[in-house]
């Protein structure tokens, strides 16, 4: 079974991302999670999953959820694609003020329509959810630069497809000023925490 561990960020950003975090713990209930401010996302384009430019001031003035995944994963990744597929549903009331963007950390294999196959598998709607890969090299320029996450690690494994690539499973809040507002994970309570943090930037 693949591995996965955490997001590895900065030092600095590590420490607000977990002062972030112990806020939203404390939060429960139906209380409106306390926000901090992380780091704000640089410009990037990349390649959608139909094959167009992509650049993420096309999603200035909305609230976004960016995920890193991969269509090969036999065991994180399908977790985390049905978990934004149920978030999708989720937030399905404020189409074109919410969006979700997942991109891939094995760029070599996950191409344009890959990506595009693999979204159908989730009922991904286009309006609402973006799938995005592109040229190894950019697609690592874009983790580390504008989301701050280490450079994905390739690794061998026994189980198909044969290798692993080790990422985190957590997702980023981006507020509609391009600023990360917090990581959140969608298993347990986290959903809940990550909706109401949602239609608390809205």
């Amino acid at each position: 079974m693949a591995r996965t561990r955490r997001i590895a960020l900065v030092p600095a950003t590590s420490v607000a991302i977990a002062l972030s975090l112990a806020a939203l713990a404390a939060c429960g209930g139906e209380t409106t999670p306390e926000l901090d401010t992380l780091f704000r996302v640089a410009d990037f384009e990349l390649t959608d999953q139909d094959g167009a430019a992509f650049q993420v001031s096309s999603l200035d003035d909305q609230v976004w959820v960016a995920s890193f995944l991969f269509t090969s994963c036999g065991a994180t990744c399908p977790t985390l694609a049905g978990q934004l597929s149920n978030l999708q549903s989720r937030l399905s009331g404020y189409r074109g003020r919410v969006h979700i963007v997942s991109i891939t950390v094995d760029p070599a294999h996950d191409d344009a329509a890959t990506l595009r196959s693999y979204g159908e598998r989730f009922s991904r709607d286009p309006a609402m959810w973006t799938f995005l890969t592109g040229d190894p090299r950019p697609v690592r320029e874009v983790l580390q630069r504008a989301f701050l996450q280490p450079d994905p690690e390739r690794r061998e494994i026994e189980a198909a497809p044969g290798y692993d690539v080790f990422h985190g499973t957590s997702v980023l809040l981006i507020d509609r000023t391009r600023t990360c507002r917090g990581v959140f994970s969608l298993g347990g309570e986290g959903m809940d925490t990550l909706v109401r943090a949602i239609e608390h930037l809205l």
